[in-house]
């Protein structure tokens, strides 16, 4: 199975279990409605992307989801942490 076949499937599984559109995923992960919509008709993407995506989706995936089983899911990576200056002040200003 090609890698862009891969990606799709895993995007199908993941809207089906969000109840999401395609249109929605494809946004979520590349911030596009479109870019998923263009591969299904047969436009091509850098396999780096398709790695991103694939990464994306498993470090999201919903609990109690399958991931299917033709497709090796990439290890979730740990979340980022905030970094403190970033974190909101606790409280109003004095």
């Amino acid at each position: 199975m090609r890698l862009k076949a891969k990606l799709l499937l895993v995007a199908d599984a993941f809207g089906e279990a969000m109840s999401l559109s395609d249109g929605r995923v494809s946004t979520l992960v590349y911030g596009s409605g479109d870019r998923l919509r263009r591969l299904r008709e047969g436009k091509d993407m850098l396999s780096a992307n398709i790695e991103d995506g694939l990464q994306w989706f498993s470090d999201r995936w919903p609990e109690g989801a399958v991931w299917p089983s033709e497709v090796p899911r990439p290890a979730p990576r740990p979340p980022t942490p905030v970094p403190s200056s970033a974190a909101p002040a606790a409280g109003p200003p004095a």
